[in-house]
């Protein structure tokens, strides 16, 4: 019998109170409601985790906060696109300023040397022939300056700005990867087509694929961030 005692009482000698039965002492049970509070603890987190929704970042998406401008005449279209430049980078000018810097001229050449003069040299003309990746790098790489791009493009009256002439200037104020992988732009655009059907003056915002600002003529003449 006195051996059987030795062996009874140093049965859980070394061991974690936790192994004995419950009820033998108020401590087991006390340390179970512990553990499983853990445990409980722990399964929340793991559902909170698996519930949260995984955000995607879009390496290339990117904006610039540029002031929509409703040209003012059918004609006007490169200055008011050129003064969305010049408030969006924080010169307050707007398309009279231009026009009198350049005498009414739309060639983006003046157009550009008239900003230029507005706003202390921070935009450059450029040229832009090798096709839409070109076109693609150029535009974020001025947005990436914070400078909205100026686009000189030649479209089908119907398709997307329902412009009068063949020729037209809007501005690329962001981009961002589409949900089938090609690159989407957003635009303002100084002219919208109720101006032409109403005589409203009033511009619009488009969101389409980049694809569709590619020239007829297989280039694009641009105003980027110097």
């Amino acid at each position: 019998e006195e051996d059987q005692d030795k062996t009874s009482s140093t049965e859980f000698k070394g061991i974690d109170y936790w192994f004995r039965p419950i009820g033998n002492s108020s401590e087991p049970a006390k340390n179970d409601k512990q553990s499983k509070s853990k445990k409980s603890k722990k399964t929340q987190e793991k559902a909170k985790t698996e519930e949260t929704p995984q955000t995607v970042v879009d390496p290339k998406a990117v904006s610039v906060k540029t002031p929509l401008n409703a040209q003012q005449t059918h004609y006007n279209c490169a200055f008011a696109s050129g003064s969305m430049l010049l408030n969006a980078v924080g010169i307050a000018a707007t398309e009279d300023d231009i026009i009198r810097q350049t005498g009414g001229d739309t060639n983006l050449y003046e157009v550009n040397k008239a900003m230029n003069a507005l706003s202390g040299g921070k935009f450059n003309e450029i040229y832009c022939e090798k096709g839409e990746a070109a076109l693609q790098e150029a535009i974020e790489i001025s947005l990436r300056k914070g400078v909205p791009v100026q686009v000189n493009v030649s479209l089908p009256t119907s398709v997307p700005f329902g412009y009068p002439s063949a020729g037209h200037y809007v501005v690329v104020t962001g981009q961002y990867t589409g949900a089938d992988g090609r690159i989407m732009v957003t635009i303002n655009d100084p002219y919208s087509p109720e101006y032409f059907q109403h005589g409203i003056v009033k511009g619009q915002t488009l969101e389409m694929p980049l694809s569709s600002l590619s020239n007829v003529r297989g280039h694009e003449w641009l105003i980027v961030g110097a």
